[in-house]
């Protein structure tokens, strides 16, 4: 049996591989092509030595002080099908060049931050637009303060600065989402972000001033 490779495991891979389609996925409003064919470009691998030694290396340290610290048998990872990740990849570079159609694609990215699932009572007092799919299931409501990702598109200035920002939000391109303005923590504006946050389907409706968040994925215990 063949294991010395192993793909697809890691974000790592996840980004430089599925950015590829296979075919095309759609065209931007000005008739540029968003998504293409890198089936010339190879396949990204990592060892399977690698993976399993970063992996058990997370679950022997930081996983088992989480537990020992917290009462709280923690997630060990979260999954995304590989449509989801499409449809996400191509919204962001959709938007983007619908404010500016000569953005060029190099200076896009995902930020992906460690996160947690907050306490289940803000769940149906504050979050329950963003939550509500997970709500009256006791599987899903499980996933209270345990450990996820959220990702967030950057964009890279002109000033060559990483900044996350909202593709639909113009404004946002060369400042980056500010705490102090309309996305303040307090704010109830939607940014176009990706969380394992329950497969409640892809909405793809933008409001004017707002973007929406996909939130797909699930935990892995």
């Amino acid at each position: 049996m063949k294991t010395k490779f192993l793909t697809g495991l890691l974000i790592a891979f996840i980004f430089s591989g599925i950015t590829s389609c296979g075919s095309l996925r759609g065209i931007s409003n000005n008739g540029e092509i968003i998504c293409s064919n890198y089936s010339n470009d190879g396949v990204s691998e990592l060892s399977v030595n690698l993976v399993h030694n970063m992996r058990e290396g997370y679950k022997e340290n930081q996983h088992k002080v989480i537990a020992s610290s917290l009462n709280l048998q923690d997630a060990i990872g979260t999954r995304f099908d590989l449509e989801t990740l499409k449809n996400y990849i191509f919204d962001i570079e959709n938007e983007a060049k619908k404010n500016n159609k000569n953005l060029k694609t190099d200076r896009l990215g995902v930020t992906i931050y460690f996160a947690r699932y907050p306490e289940l009572k803000t769940w149906y007092s504050i979050y329950e637009k963003d939550l509500g799919g997970f709500l009256g299931n006791p599987d899903t409501e499980g996933n209270e303060k345990m450990h996820t990702v959220v990702m967030i598109p950057y964009i890279v200035t002109k000033d060559s600065v990483e900044v996350d920002f909202n593709p639909t939000d113009f404004n946002t391109f060369e400042n980056g989402i500010s705490p102090e303005g309309r996305y303040a923590p307090s704010s109830t504006e939607t940014l176009m972000g990706l969380s394992a946050t329950g497969r409640q389907g892809v909405s793809r409706t933008v409001q004017s001033g707002n973007t929406t968040a996909q939130n797909h994925g699930g935990v892995i215990r």
